[in-house]
């Protein structure tokens, strides 16, 4: 009998909380040293500015066993979508990862969208069935990210204070502006254009990307829907001598996710690169976070293989790897056939 894949929609409490048990329940048995998704955060999954989203489950009985979601940028990227999906523990090699994969093809291809970016866990030095699933369905690797974690306090407090103050003195020029929160009004237009760079600057790996476009007022819905959810921002900017921001690093604060802070984006425009600036406002939003956020004990990072610069700076500061991420592409224009094809040779794994 044919599986049924029926869609989840946000004000279902009922299908949503099911979602949000399967979620813990791969999470307990996948990634049980990661920190748990909170029930805040989730109940939000499905309204995230820049992207629809849409979300679909398969259940037995009342059960939620497997489900899937996909995100479909709006500003940029509009060839590209990102998706996920899950199947409980007790459920695998029955054919529901490959179910809910065709689904998620057929969506996104309805969408207009030639591509599907999606991810695998794994750890340190081992590959996982999600990853060879994939590569099964005929996604090609994209990029590997290790996950990195500092727990707090530092284990070596005086040797950051030297390291800070090394990277102080070869910032000499540039000053700190520092915030918690939402972004200030006039540090928007900045920002936007820092946040923008990212897509560009930073190692992409081996994905067909465009630059992304942001603006004063993307900034402020991502900081809105940020705070919705509950999740704290500690910012570092450094500031060049003409008053722009010209380098900036964020740690998000999630609400009940067992206190491990998450490291977001760190960059620095290239034209003001080699006065060590990353790590100047790493260290210093690192102090931020302890003063405003001292319940959190631990601090998460993730880099692509390929970044060594930002690799480098976080084993200065004392980052350990924990686990890795690999990160598939798969083409949705090689026609109907070729693909299905492809996710039905899948079928032996989730």
């Amino acid at each position: 009998m044919a599986t049924v894949i029926e869609p989840i929609r946000a004000d279902d409490h009922a299908a949503m909380d099911g979602w949000f048990d399967l979620t813990l329940r791969c999470q307990a048995h996948d990634t049980p040293d990661l920190p748990r998704l909170s029930r805040r955060r989730h109940a939000l999954r499905l309204s995230s500015p820049g992207f629809e989203r849409r979300a679909w489950a398969v259940r037995d009985g009342t059960e939620i066993v497997a489900a899937a979601e996909v995100a479909l940028p709006l500003h940029d990227n509009l060839d590209n979508g990102f998706a996920d999906g899950l199947v409980a523990p007790d459920r695998r090699r029955r054919g529901l990862g490959t179910q809910l994969l065709a689904h998620l093809v057929a969506d996104a291809r309805a969408a207009g969208r030639a591509r599907l970016a999606l991810q695998a866990s794994e750890g340190i030095a081992t590959s996982s069935p999600g990853s060879g699933f994939l590569r099964a369905a005929g996604a090609r690797l994209g990029q590997v990210e290790m996950r990195r974690r500092l727990v707090l306090p530092a284990v070596d407090p005086r040797a950051l204070r030297d390291l800070a103050a090394s990277a102080r003195r070869a910032a000499r020029g540039y000053r700190l502006v520092q915030w918690t929160g939402p972004t200030p009004p006039d540090r928007r237009t900045d920002l936007a254009g820092l946040i923008a760079r990212m897509s560009t600057d930073a190692p992409q790996g081996d994905f067909t990307l465009e630059g992304q476009r942001w603006d004063a007022e993307r900034v402020r819905r991502r900081d809105a829907a940020a705070a919705a959810a509950g999740e704290g921002r500690v910012v570092t900017a450094a500031q060049a001598a003409d008053g722009r921001l010209v380098a900036y690093t964020e740690t998000a604060v999630p609400p009940d996710e067992d206190d491990i802070a998450r490291q977001d984006d760190t960059l620095v425009a290239a034209e003001h690169r080699g006065h060590r600036l990353g790590l100047w406002i790493k260290l210093a939003n690192l102090d931020q976070l302890a003063d405003t956020h001292p319940e959190v004990r631990a601090v998460d990072t993730w880099n692509a293989d390929g970044n060594r610069w930002m690799i480098a700076i976080n084993d200065a500061m004392g980052f350990v790897p924990i686990s890795r991420v690999t990160d598939w592409e798969l083409d949705l224009t090689r026609g109907q056939s070729g693909t299905t094809a492809a996710i039905s040779a899948a079928a032996s794994g989730p």
